[in-house]
């Protein structure tokens, strides 16, 4: 009895979460690279005077490979963090989308009050379910 009435709250609580907003993909966190793409299946597919990059997460696995940008704008922002959601995007043209820009951020800046919520409720989550969220 007891088991299931914590694996209905651990449910719960995780429907709650996502209800809420949660940043499961960590759009809104400073964790995000542009990296050129190595495929090269990407290369005949970008415009003339673009290369194809990915936006890379190396903390979560992640990465979003349909983009394209210039040379210019990926040598400029290698190594650069910057937000997922802050990307700048040119959906008008052909696939790959062509990257516009996006704003940089340092892992120090204030954050949105909705990414520490969800931080706090990972957390709460964590402490208070530890086997039933492994």
């Amino acid at each position: 009895m007891r088991t299931r009435n914590r694996t209905r709250t651990a449910a719960l609580a995780l429907l709650f979460a996502t209800l809420a907003g949660c940043d499961l993909n960590h759009q809104w966190r400073c964790e995000w690279y542009l990296m050129p793409n190595p495929d090269q299946q990407w290369i005949s597919k970008v415009d003339e005077g673009f290369i194809p990059v990915c936006a890379r997460n190396l903390v979560i696995n992640r990465e979003n490979c349909d983009l394209q940008a210039t040379l210019e704008m990926a040598e400029s922002h290698y190594g650069k963090k910057f937000r997922y959601s802050d990307i700048e995007l040119d959906t008008s043209g052909r696939f790959p989308r062509k990257v516009t820009g996006f704003k940089e951020c340092t892992p120090g800046e204030p954050v949105p009050f909705y990414v520490k919520w969800q931080e706090a409720l990972d957390d709460w989550l964590i402490a208070t379910f530890p086997n039933n969220l492994k």
